[in-house]
């Protein structure tokens, strides 16, 4: 199931939103600001998933979505996040 590796997913259950590495895309935007102090520089960089449904998402909202998540379910099963119990 190595995408990066094989190019294409394997996995059949549960299917995978993405077809393959191919939907994987970084997207880097250079701005130029200038003001009376003079010129100022900056670069970002966004990764972009196309999903199978032609949806595009960005890696980032998606690892806070699974980072949520996993919260949740921690707290819900009465783990806090420094490793103690939570009581109820």
């Amino acid at each position: 199931m190595d995408a990066a590796k094989h190019k294409v997913l394997t996995r059949k259950q549960p299917p995978p939103q993405i077809a393959s590495a191919d939907s994987i895309r970084e997207q880097v935007v250079f701005t130029a600001y200038e003001d009376e102090g003079g010129e100022y520089k900056d670069a970002s960089k966004s990764i972009e998933i196309t999903l199978k449904d032609g949806s595009r998402r960005e890696l980032f909202d998606v690892l806070t979505n699974v980072v949520n998540m996993w919260i949740d379910f921690l707290q819900a099963a009465g783990v806090s996040g420094r490793g103690e119990t939570v009581s109820a």
